[in-house]
């Protein structure tokens, strides 16, 4: 008897997680539709911003050299 209780226990907790997956997966649903489950404009747009500065320093870094240039020093009068 307890054995099959325990198995009816797993069943229904399966068919309330299935339930509750149904439920979340209709809500994301309807927020797509209504175009409230997007980034906003302001999350694209730092992204792109950040994609920017990120190519600019790749650019900038294969004109840098590794050691410091030497210039001659200039003597004062």
């Amino acid at each position: 008897m307890n054995n099959n209780l325990n198995h009816w226990h797993a069943e229904q907790m399966v068919r309330y997680e299935m339930r509750e997956v149904d439920r979340a997966a209709a809500q994301a649903h309807l927020l797509r539709e209504a175009g409230l489950s997007g980034e906003s404009w302001l999350a694209r747009a730092g992204k792109a911003l950040g994609n920017l500065l990120n190519a600019r320093r790749k650019g900038l870094q294969g004109q840098r050299s590794i050691e410091p240039k030497a210039y001659p020093r200039k003597k004062l009068a």
